[in-house]
Order: C-alpha cells, then sequence, then structure tokens
C-alpha cells in the first residue's frame, strides 16, 4: 500500500469510527442510562489500544512518528466533531430547525461526537505513554 493511501485511510477510518463510537454512546445512554459511561469508557479505552497497535504497524512500514500519528488519527475527528457542533449552533441560530425539540439530535450528536473524540484522544496517550514506560521498565530489569 502506498504511503497517500495508508495516510488517507488512517484519517478517514478513525474519523469514522470515532463517529460511530459517539453514535453507539448516545444510542446506548438513551437506553441504558446506568451502564453507559462504562460501556462508552471500555469502548474508547478499546479503541486506544486499537490505534496504539495500529502505530507501532504505521511506524514500521511507513516510518510515521507517534506525533504525526495523532494529528492524523484523532485530530481530524476532534476538528471535525467542532465544525459539525458549530454548523448546528449557527442553523439552529438562523431558525433552520423548526418544530418541537427541533434540532436537538443533530445537537446530542454534535455533543457526543466531541466528547468522544476528545476522550480518544485522552485514552490514545494514555495507552501509548504506559506502553512506552513498560518498554523502558523492562529494559532496566
Amino acid at each position: 500500500m502506498k504511503k497517500a493511501l495508508a495516510l488517507t485511510a488512517l484519517i478517514i477510518g478513525s474519523a469514522a469510527v470515532i463517529f460511530g463510537l459517539a453514535v453507539l454512546n448516545l444510542f446506548l445512554f438513551s437506553e441504558i442510562y446506568d451502564l453507559v459511561i462504562l460501556v462508552g469508557l471500555a469502548a474508547v479505552v478499546g479503541f486506544g489500544f486499537v490505534q496504539t497497535a495500529l502505530q507501532g504497524v504505521f511506524e514500521r512500514k511507513t516510518g510515521l512518528s507517534w506525533k504525526r500519528f495523532i494529528l492524523l488519527a484523532y485530530v481530524p475527528s476532534a476538528a471535525g466533531s467542532i465544525v459539525y457542533f458549530i454548523v448546528v449552533r449557527i442553523l439552529d441560530m438562523a431558525g433552520y430547525f423548526k418544530g418541537f425539540l427541533a434540532g436537538l439530535g443533530e445537537l446530542l450528536i454534535g455533543i457526543s461526537w466531541t466528547i468522544t473524540s476528545v476522550a480518544a484522544l485522552i485514552a490514545g496517550l494514555i495507552v501509548y505513554v504506559s506502553r512506552v514506560y513498560a518498554r523502558e521498565e523492562k529494559g532496566k530489569l
């Protein structure tokens, strides 16, 4: 696979998975109120583990550093969620949504996507730092 195609797939795939997790968290919130935080955290931390493993593959195959991996895997989704949230707020202020609870679904998706993007970034950083720390401790023994 060519480097440009792999990086494009990383950007689009990560954003799609984070958006899917955001919709899953929103659906879980509407169905099971008690377990939504635990299930959401487990899904986001699992995604952090997968992204960390994927970063190792990208580093071996394309020479992509961890800092650039973060920029390509997490930041586009966070930026997209913020832009989505701002557009929904602008449309709401302009009177685009009509009726009872108009625009509430779009607003909730924007909030959920933003929270999930930030949580995924934090989980990925925590998993990566713990992995690097474990490697350093293993080297000291």
